[in-house]
């Protein structure tokens, strides 16, 4: 993974409008887009279709993940029978095919 990818602040992906342009693009936490990485980064998803859940890359490499669980409940406190998941002190912990992840 490139670091430091070429990448210009000055020319947004995005570019809203209104509040809901901007609800949509920061607020909805199942928002999702490949096409916000830059390709020069090389960042490959491992399989992974999109990234539903992935809210950023730390400098290591790892990924932040939303506040949700692979099954869409809190991960620290999950309602019905799912059971809560156990991570670290960095709150990181592996996901099924055993990548380390953060969740915020």
């Amino acid at each position: 993974v490139d670091f430091n990818p070429a990448y210009d602040p000055t020319a947004p992906l995005h570019k809203p409008t209104t509040v809901s342009e901007i609800n949509t693009l920061v607020c909805d936490i199942m928002s999702h887009s490949n096409v916000n990485i830059p390709a020069t980064s090389n960042f490959a998803l491992k399989g992974a279709a999109s990234l539903n859940t992935v809210l950023g890359v730390a400098t290591t490499g790892v990924v932040y993940m939303n506040p949700m669980s692979a099954n869409d409940v809190d991960p620290f406190y999950p309602t019905g029978s799912y059971a809560t998941e156990k991570v670290d002190l960095c709150l990181g912990h592996p996901q099924a095919q055993g990548i380390y992840h953060y969740h915020m």
